[in-house]
């Protein structure tokens, strides 16, 4: 469960249509370092990140908690890199490979932090994806502690999937980013969203730069 705090004020059902605005309040609250990381989590939670990008993240999580992190990262070369940072950590686990409704190989906007498999660019990779209910096959434990998702526009599709498997009950935290730069960007997080409250709680929400959900 999520620590409750400074983003009541988001939490009240106010968003801010200016998304500079929006990243201002989110930077001003410290986000990335609250919100994003304060969990009551410990060695025995699971832990998934889909895109795993750096391992940042997913670093700052094991410094807490020590919990089992499982990280999905398609780009060879940011993989390689996040073999090099964890190679004597046993707990966090590495897929070279991205999460999606399907199996299959994607062609994928390579662009560091923004790389895309749904945004058009020159400069691509032939990526594999993996259906995202097969995580019920890699992970040891039916129930996942903390889930993060952020790929750059192939959230909307992702989450789609685990709501019509169900498998989203398996949730118990998620924290996305929805990108707005999609196509009908914010007609798909509503109903999106409306989907979400059947199962979740929403404790946080920053328009188009972070939100955060806890099961019911």
């Amino acid at each position: 469960m999520i620590k409750r705090g400074i983003y009541n004020l988001f939490h009240r059902k106010k968003k801010i249509s200016n998304w500079d605005l929006v990243v201002k309040k989110w930077q001003e609250d410290n986000g990335n370092k609250t919100l994003l990381v304060e969990y009551i989590l410990n060695n025995n939670s699971v832990v998934v990140e889909v895109g795993g990008y750096l391992g940042d993240w997913s670093s700052e999580i094991f410094a807490r908690y020590s919990s089992n992190i499982y990280v999905f990262e398609p780009l060879k070369d940011n993989f390689k890199k996040l073999k090099g940072r964890f190679k004597f950590n046993k707990k966090i686990r590495l897929y070279n490979f991205g999460l999606w409704k399907c199996n299959g190989k994607l062609s994928i906007k390579a662009d560091n932090d923004s790389s895309s498999l749904v945004r058009p660019g020159s400069q691509r990779e032939v990526v594999n994806v993996r259906d995202v209910i097969e995580l019920k096959n890699i992970i040891d434990t039916k129930y996942i502690d903390l889930m993060q998702i952020n790929i750059e526009g192939g959230e909307f599709a992702l989450l789609e999937r685990l709501i019509e498997t169900g498998y989203i009950n398996n949730i118990k935290n998620l924290q996305i980013q929805f990108h707005k730069d999609i196509p009908e960007s914010s007609r798909k997080m509503e109903i999106l969203h409306q989907k979400l409250r059947r199962t979740h709680i929403q404790v946080f929400y920053y328009s188009f730069v972070w939100e955060g959900w806890k099961i019911k």
